[in-house]
Order: structure tokens, then sequence, then C-alpha cells
């Protein structure tokens, strides 16, 4: 009998030891699966329409396709660039996902649809003005 529950719990401890690693690595292939999805997008250009700041929040207006689109971002989720100079029009650059892109490996993880690479060119001066 003694000889049964060793074997259960050393079967019991191979199991959470595999499962622990498999998790980690499906974490990393799923990291870089988000990785090639996202390089395989192709990088949009739109014009700036109107930009606030609110908090640690961006808000962008910006033509998109010829729609207005009016996004709200968290500081972390975008780059601004002071990259222009003179009187040279603010833009936005981005990467565009329009549907959920399932994992293949995990039930239930996807690449969500959205904008990612989130990148603002502006002059000093019109962050200044916001």
């Amino acid at each position: 009998m003694i000889y049964f529950l060793l074997a259960v719990g050393i079967l019991a401890l191979f199991v959470i030891v595999f499962g622990v690693v498999g998790y980690f690595k499906s974490k990393r292939d799923y990291s870089d699966f988000v990785e090639y999805t996202l390089s395989k997008l192709p990088v949009k250009k739109a014009d700036i329409l109107e930009m606030k700041k609110a908090k640690n929040q961006y808000i962008v207006s910006f033509m998109e396709q010829g729609k207005t689109a009016t996004k709200t971002f968290s500081a972390g989720e975008i780059t601004i660039l002071y990259d222009l100079k003179g009187s040279a029009k603010p833009y936005i650059t981005f990467k565009s996902l329009k549907k959920d892109v399932p994992f293949p490996r995990v039930r239930n993880w996807s690449v969500k649809q959205g904008l990612y690479n989130v990148e603002v060119h502006v002059t000093e001066e019109y962050m200044l003005s916001i």
C-alpha cells in the first residue's frame, strides 16, 4: 500500500511539474505568436485632427480611410516622438488588426483586435499647446 501511495505521489508531482513547464512554454510561444502576427501587419499613417491630454490618457482624433476615428490611449500604449520641425502637420502611425486572431495551441488565447505600435509624430510646440 505504501508503494502505491508513493507511486501516485511521484506521478502527481510529474504531472504538476510538466503542467507548469508546459504553461510557461505556451506563454513564450504565445508571445512569439503575437510578435509574428503584428509583424505581418502594414504600418498605416493618418493625419491627426485633434489631440487632448487627460491625466494619464491621450485622446487622439484622426482620419482613417475616409472616416474620423477617436481613440483613447493610456500613456503606456502610445509613443510620442518629437521629430517634426516647424509647421509640419502632426500625424500618427499604427498597425491595425481588424479581428481577433486565435492562438492555435491554447483555447481562449488570441491577439485582440485594435491598434498596435502606435506612434504620434508631433512638434514640441504642438504638445505644449494641448
